[in-house]
């Protein structure tokens, strides 16, 4: 290694024999590769260009090639860039881009690979979109003994069977995935920026002994529509899966993720032997912010260690389900919808030290009974039970609960702070062994400081997802492409720093530019004061010399809305759910419009968040047509013009799109929406699109 860093430096003062690249080129001995942009498809063996032997140092610095032209879909690339073999080699500099692999390390040890570009290469196109989320999209991560991961989602740099390899100031964004560790040991990823992918970041499996520091892989994600649904289809910025142990994490930003940090012991552990895990990882000084689902989620696993990591605005800050003997200690966690730190089944835990505001809850700890898995080849071998944690020396601040803990024994509260929640403990179950002792009244942490300048590029709200992944604020974008209002629609500019001008508007409709301080660009669609009830509408917005155009529709209607509670599943009993809708509903309003994200809270005014049912009716004039019918719903949903059924996916399902295309004569109509909700999360949204106006 020592004689590979010696002859680069004097290749960059001497000079190497420099060659054009070509198809299938294999560098045996130092090399330049002539400067320059080529487009080359990877048509014969994998690599355009493969590096094989000892001790070749190859200089690409100035050269790009592509695999396809530019322009083309990122889910037609294919092929492999470059392709490193042998013991010690050295690549510098060079970027390849359109391909399904931009670099892999096929074993060897000893490479050093830095300054390399793999940006822009394969990603498949996403079905899900800001209405409702497709479950095709949702990754399928457990699977990588035959190189799935590759195979299937592609990857920056692959590098395989390898150790001892040195990734130093490397970067690769706008693809699926940036490096896939595939059982690799002693490996260096340092300084490296692979952010802005719409699958992982970095993802290990069977990969120990790494360390991976002083990186970005920020914004990894998909799955996420703000304020609509939240579930980051296994996107990370860092992914830990199948027997990856004793590697170290530190220093590293992946915020705005699926999760920040995904852990999981793997399939051999939780389904064949039950023995092993991804265990006695390091993961310190991070910042795993933002994420999507969790921050930190660490699962099946035995001995980690979490400790000094930011995690802000996360749905859970740590899920560390089944985890054992593991500690999570100094971590600032803020503001996360569920909880700051939940583990189910977890045993032996240390959570000491933590600093934790205005999460729903503070600390949870609990044990439920899943037969079926407490009797799988996992809960025969090991410990599944929720015991022997202490809870030490943590300020919990706001929220609903500063610590519940759940049908556990042998939880020791020792030292905590907990203030401004609506209840500090809550205890429900078998509890055996619990003690608490006393309380301190003064927060002294030694949890670490983080500079809290306003950004405007964090939060949850900053995460935008396309048809490939997420927005990178590069170039402007108009969203959502299509919007329904009520008596007016409103559109957000982003990425645009020139001069916008609303032009070509059809429909009788008036487009206004506002300017938000704090929130951005926003056009507002409005109706002239002669419009009709239902009036589609469409515009172009001129940014510099980009044209953006959206469409949508406003519906100038009232909705008489009414909830009812239910005991009878409507799925099995008809009559049951028709007799109800007779009686007097829980809650009646009147909305503009049909758009209720209920989340997990339900309706309100006295109806409960599960078991609900609700109907909205309304009437309206038409013009003559075809119109497309479209809900979002999470449960069941039916939908009737003129008392027939239009819609009807009466169904137990997660929340997803239903369509149909229906001929409507003119005049007025009566529109009538039915749906329950069972359990979980819930959700009811109604759209009315003109396809084609009748001659």
């Amino acid at each position: 290694m020592l004689q590979a860093l010696i002859s680069l430096g004097l290749a960059l003062n001497a000079g190497f024999p420099v060659v054009t690249p070509t198809d299938d080129l294999v560098i045996t001995e130092s090399t330049r590769i002539k400067a320059g942009e080529y487009v080359i498809p990877d048509e014969g063996e994998p690599g355009i260009i493969r590096v094989v032997g000892e001790g070749v140092v190859l200089l690409m610095d100035g050269v790009i090639i592509r695999g396809a032209e530019k322009g083309a879909d990122p889910d037609t690339f294919t092929g492999t860039g470059l392709v490193i073999e042998g013991k010690s080699h050295v690549v510098y500099g060079g970027a390849f881009h359109g391909f399904k692999i931009g670099a892999m390390v096929n074993g060897g040890e000893g490479h050093w690979v830095t300054g390399l570009d793999v940006g822009r290469n394969f990603a498949r196109h996403l079905k899900s979109t800001p209405a409702a989320e497709d479950p095709s999209d949702w990754l399928r991560p457990h699977e990588n003994d035959d190189g799935e991961w590759a195979k299937n989602y592609g990857a920056g740099i692959w590098v395989k069977g390898a150790k001892n390899v040195r990734i130093i100031n490397c970067g690769g964004r706008n693809s699926q995935n940036g490096i896939i560790l595939d059982r690799t040991t002693d490996t260096l990823v340092k300084g490296c920026d692979f952010s802005l992918n719409s699958g992982w970041g970095l993802a290990l499996w069977r990969s120990s002994d790494n360390q991976i520091e002083d990186n970005r892989f920020d914004w990894c994600v998909r799955g996420y529509s703000h304020g609509v649904y939240d579930r980051g289809q296994d996107s990370a910025g860092i992914l830990v899966f199948e027997q990856s142990s004793r590697n170290t994490f530190i220093r590293n930003s992946a915020t705005h993720g699926g999760d920040g940090f995904f852990l999981y012991a793997g399939n051999e552990t939780t389904k064949k032997t039950g023995k092993g895990g991804s265990n006695d990882n390091i993961v310190t000084d991070n910042d795993f912010s933002f994420a999507v689902a969790n921050g930190i989620e660490a699962t099946f696993s035995t001995g980690n260690v979490f400790s000094r990591n930011r995690l802000e605005e996360c749905n859970y800050g740590i899920w560390a389900g089944y985890s054992r003997k593991s500690s999570f200690t100094d971590n600032v966690i803020r503001d996360c919808t569920h909880a700051g730190i939940a583990i189910e089944h977890g045993s032996g835990n240390e959570i000491r030290g933590n600093l934790i505001e205005n999460c729903r809850r503070g600390i949870r700890l609990w044990w439920d009974d899943d037969q079926e898995f407490l009797e799988s080849v996992y809960g025969r071998n090991n410990r599944t039970d929720s015991a022997d944690t202490e809870i030490a020396g943590n300020v919990i601040t706001g929220g609903e609960v500063g610590v519940e803990v759940v049908s556990s024994s042998g939880i020791r509260l020792d030292g905590n702070y907990l203030s401004g929640m609506k209840m500090g403990l809550l205890r429900t179950g078998d509890c055996p062994e619990f003690v608490e002792r006393a309380r301190t009244t003064a927060p002294e942490l030694a949890v670490p400081t983080f500079a809290d300048v306003p950004d405007p590029m964090r939060g949850r709200r900053t995460i935008i997802i396309h048809e490939w992944g997420p927005y990178d604020f590069t170039v402007p974008l108009l969203t959502p492409a299509y919007a329904e209002g009520g008596r007016s629609a409103t559109f957000q500019v982003l990425g645009a720093r020139d001069r916008l001008t609303p032009t070509g508007i059809k429909g009788a409709v008036n487009v206004t530019v506002e300017i938000e301080p704090g929130r951005g660009v926003f056009l507002r669609v409005t109706p002239k004061e002669d419009a009709a009830a239902f009036l589609p509408f469409s515009f172009v917005l001129v940014v510099g010399e980009t044209e953006l155009s959206a469409a949508g529709t406003l519906m100038s209607a009232t909705w008489k809305v009414r909830h009812w509670q239910w005991e009878k599943d409507p799925r099995e009993d008809a009559d049951a759910f028709k007799a109800l809708l007779e009686t007097e509903p829980l809650r009646t309003r009147r909305v503009r419009r049909l758009d209720f994200r209920f989340g997990s809270q339900g309706p309100g005014g006295g109806v409960s968040a599960d078991r609900f049912a609700t109907v909205a009716e309304t009437e309206i004039e038409l013009p003559a047509g075809e119109f497309e019918f479209v809900t979002v719903s999470d449960d069941g949903v039916r939908v009737y013009l003129d008392d027939e059924e239009v819609i009807d996916n009466w169904t137990h399902h997660a929340s997803g799109e239903d369509k149909a295309v229906v001929q409507v004569s003119a005049g007025r109509h009566r529109i009538r929406v039915e749906h329950f909700e069972i359990d979980g999360l819930a959700r009811l949204s109604f759209q009315l699109r003109l396809v084609r106006k009748a001659e």
